[in-house]
């Protein structure tokens, strides 16, 4: 029902999915069908290898800033710097979104190795904003 819905009518997949109505399924394949339907955020969240995550998070324009704020508390350490890494490298927009998720996870990712990314970058703008933001 769910993966029928994905492929022909996303709107109602999308509503189903929102209910969590299901519970034992295949999330890899329903993820596949999600980021298909262009349901990012939900292809996210039945995603758990880090090479399908870093590749639905290049469409985080899709997505609200506050759910990809809130997805990073599920990801390990270094999975959550290559993603930020790779949100920064596919477009310089994300700015805003790397730094309010690097502000929240500095603790567990480590500061000096997102100033460290943020240089990488030639990101002075983020490095400001980063380190005001943990400094004060």
């Amino acid at each position: 029902l769910l993966a029928m819905n994905l492929q022909q009518a996303p709107k109602v997949a999308e509503a189903i999915l929102q209910m969590n109505m299901f519970t034992h399924y295949d999330r890899h394949m329903i993820g596949q069908l999600c980021e298909k339907a262009g349901l990012m955020q939900f292809a996210l969240e039945h995603y758990q290898d880090a090479s399908d995550l870093k590749r639905v998070m290049l469409h985080a324009h899709s997505m609200t800033p506050e759910f990809l704020e809130q997805y990073f508390a599920r990801m390990a350490p270094e999975t959550a710097l290559e993603c930020l890494s790779d949100l920064m490298r596919h477009n310089r927009q994300n700015l805003q979104v790397v730094v309010r998720v690097a502000i929240k996870y500095h603790e567990q990712i480590g500061a000096s190795k997102l100033v460290e990314m943020f240089e990488s970058f030639g990101s002075n703008e983020g490095v400001f904003y980063f380190l005001g933001a943990i400094l004060s």
